[in-house]
């Protein structure tokens, strides 16, 4: 077992690695130096007003007014003094925030810095806190390698979580006193607020390795306090602040000593406009706008220039619908525009009527992969759509059928606050193609008996979480993912090597490599060359020349009901080395002709390589298949033979540096490049579908012939036109 001390503060991301920093703090005696530093605010920066806006007008008397309101406290207590699911679910509540206060308050000693820190820097695993016989935090422990960590910045991350924990007890106790109006539980969310009023501006503002420069009280990066206000801090003040355990001193010293400048805290931003971390702003100006009676505040959230709640709707999502970023994001900031919508809907100013506003509500249900998520594009570890925050919001707001796939089929105090007090059959989505030119999504639904979903991105490269895969696709099939982006799949630090090299790296999907080289940033979207949803083979067709320098790409996918073609074309006025990549779950992936254990060869440049395990290596001048094991059956994946082929087989990380899956790479050179591989499962003891692939390339025109059990499937690619030649094939039902 080892204990590492150590103080890991990274100036410069140029620095030692973080093992040699730990070594080095061994050297010296394992002393921990303190991280946290009295960091004056930079330079405030609030939003503007236009010049005029619609009149805001407050309501007046005892609340709660903002979170809920009068009708909704009495929704809320007649379900809750009923019999049946809507009561026990409420009656949990209630228990809960029992057992929560028997627990003594306590507020640990600093700030908190953002949980994509806590992992272990040899492993990337995430940590676990220690704590001692009388819950004191004792060191942070790696469950792969039993190292243990101390100090900073793994001390300062669970004092987050700590801080959020008392946030998250206080939010409890107010939802149990508005059930049951009963003063323990106003008391306590007096003590917590109190308590961190008390504290706020006495705690220095931490120094965090993400966001130099966003330094808060409580919060590291300005749009988690923005977060804590909407989430904990308003809705808990909302619903107990009128009781009269709050005195007129102790409401001066919650807003003047918290409330207010927790949003001066926000006035520093920087990353306003299209930002998600915006979203979250404004959802703390307006509950700190209400709290406090400031009515500019409130302005400044739904009508600021350079990014209120209004622009943002306007000019962030796709024409679509789909929020920048994949929808990890989407889900993210949907989440602090609900939160400044339904503060808003409580002050009679109908958010929900933006047009933009409501799609981001009603696309999820049409991208919806068979497991039940969203296509993981970007820093996105994969979605569940089924009862997302927000949804029970939206479908209160739209009362539009579409939406109730997306709502969980219990009843919960969400439902019941947004009208909704019995249980709902779950209903099944209606999976159909769709495409979102905007967004640079293309969904292909495939028939029986296969069922196949492919999910291809073409979209243009837009924030830091967006991922260097551009034409890349996922697959799923015969009820299973069958191929995948690896995404950002857990929890890491987004500077880590890891993180850059292979995840975000076009390696880590499925996606062409050219000279070892990453995509690069292209500024406009990838060219949609055409999607055709109708018939049995549907299809899709991008290009770039954007992807790298001198290069042009063009990839066809179609989704037959027992495989899937893949048709990639490359070309170029100089030589080019083109690295072909596939992932997949499962087991012991081979390739006859990969035959020679080895390591990726000493030209590649490609910085994700060396993420890439368990190599064998060949060359062959055929068709190569690759076979995975996996759910009774094998994937196959039959690539053509076009020209020479070097295969390398290995596994690349997932979840984790140990929890990998299998990785194919298939290396062709030239000016002119073509890879056309075909792609099904096959249960066990059945026989495979496709039994061969021919290729032929003449001047402008590709011709691509796939034999099969029940015939071939003919392809022509001519000038980025592509043709399905067999009229018997794709007119049979």
């Amino acid at each position: 077992m080892n204990i590492v001390l150590t103080n890991r503060r990274i100036e410069n991301r140029s620095a030692l690695p973080i093992y040699l920093a730990s070594l080095m703090c061994f050297w010296l005696g394992c002393v921990s130096l303190p991280a946290q530093e009295d960091i004056p605010l930079r330079r405030p920066n609030p939003p503007k007003l236009p010049a005029a806006y619609p009149e805001i007008v407050l309501p007046e008397g005892p609340g709660p007014h903002y979170y809920l309101n009068a009708e909704e406290v009495r929704r809320l207590r007649v379900a809750y003094a009923a019999d049946g699911e809507a009561g026990k679910s409420l009656a949990k509540i209630v228990h809960q925030a029992q057992s929560e206060m028997q627990i003594p308050l306590t507020f640990p000693p600093k700030g908190g810095l953002h949980s994509s820190l806590y992992h272990c820097p040899d492993c990337q695993r995430k940590l676990k806190p220690v704590l001692d016989g009388s819950r004191q935090l004792k060191h942070h422990r790696c469950g792969k390698c039993d190292t243990q960590w101390k100090g900073y910045p793994y001390d300062d991350v669970h004092y987050t979580a700590v801080h959020f924990k008392n946030f998250k007890r206080g939010l409890l106790a107010a939802k149990a006193f508005i059930l049951t109006d009963e003063d323990e539980y106003a008391v306590f969310v007096r003590d917590l607020l109190v308590g961190y009023s008390d504290r706020y501006q006495g705690y220095k503002r931490t120094k965090g390795i993400l966001s130099r420069g966003r330094y808060g009280h409580i919060c590291s990066t300005d749009h988690e306090a923005g977060s804590l206000m909407m989430q904990y801090l308003g809705p808990m003040y909302d619903m107990a602040g009128h009781h009269p355990a709050f005195s007129a001193e102790d409401h001066r010293h919650i807003q003047d000593d918290m409330i207010k400048p927790m949003m001066a805290y926000l006035d520093t931003a920087t990353m306003r406009g299209k930002s998600n971390h915006h979203s979250f702003h404004n959802a703390g100006y307006i509950w700190g706008g209400v709290l406090t009676g400031d009515k500019t505040r409130i302005a400044q959230a739904i009508y600021g220039k350079g990014g209120g709640f209004i622009e943002q709707v306007r000019t962030a999502p796709s024409r679509e619908g789909l929020w920048p970023g994949g929808y990890s994001y989407h889900f993210y900031a949907r989440r602090a525009l609900v939160r400044t919508a339904e503060v808003a809907r409580h002050i009679d100013i109908d958010l929900y009527a933006e047009p933009q506003f409501k799609k981001m509500f009603f696309l999820p249900a049409q991208e919806v992969m068979p497991d039940g998520c969203t296509p993981n594009f970007g820093d996105d570890p994969g979605k569940y759509v089924v009862g997302r925050l927000g949804a029970e919001e939206g479908y209160a707001a739209y009362q539009d059928t579409a939406l109730l796939p997306l709502l969980a089929t219990k009843v919960t105090w969400e439902s019941i606050l947004a009208g909704r007090t019995k249980a709902l059959q779950q209903v099944e989505f209606e999976n159909e193609s769709v495409l979102l030119p905007d967004g640079g999504h293309a969904i292909l639904r495939g028939r029986e008996p296969a069922s196949f979903s492919l999910a291809m991105q073409f979209g243009k490269y837009g924030t830091s979480h967006t991922h260097f895969d551009k034409l890349s696709f996922i697959l799923y099939g015969n009820g299973q993912q069958l191929g995948l982006d690896s995404g950002k799949r857990h929890s890491v630090d987004y500077e880590s090597d890891v993180h850059q090299a292979y995840y975000r790296g076009t390696i880590g999907h499925n996606a062409i490599v050219v000279d070892g080289h990453p995509q690069q940033k292209n500024a406009n979207n990838c060219e949609l060359l055409e999607f055709e949803a109708e018939g049995v083979i549907p299809y899709v067709g991008a290009a770039s020349s954007e992807l790298h320098d001198g290069v042009r790409q063009v990839r066809w996918l179609a989704v037959a009901p027992e495989y899937v073609l893949v048709l990639d074309k490359l070309h170029s006025k100089e030589k080019h080395i083109y690295d072909w990549w596939y992932h997949c779950k499962g087991e012991n992936g081979t390739v006859e002709q990969a035959d020679s254990v080895g390591q990726p060869r000493k030209e590649s440049v490609d910085p994700g390589l060396k993420y890439i395990a368990d190599i064998q290596r060949g060359n062959a001048s055929e068709n190569l298949l690759w076979e995975v094991s996996r759910n009774a059956g094998q994937f196959r994946l039959t690539l053509a033979n076009e020209s020479e082929t070097s295969v390398l087989t290995g596994t690349g990380p997932l979840t984790s540096l140990d929890k990998r899956v299998p990785a194919v790479q298939f290396t062709r050179a030239g000016k002119d490049v073509t890879f056309v591989a075909a792609l099904e499962f096959v249960d066990q003891g059945k026989v495979p579908f496709v039994s061969n692939i021919q290729v032929f390339v003449k001047e402008e025109k590709t011709s691509v012939t796939v034999f099969h059990a029940n015939g071939n499937d003919r392809f022509v690619l001519t000038d980025d036109q592509f043709l399905v030649l067999d009229k018997k094939r794709t007119s049979r039902e």
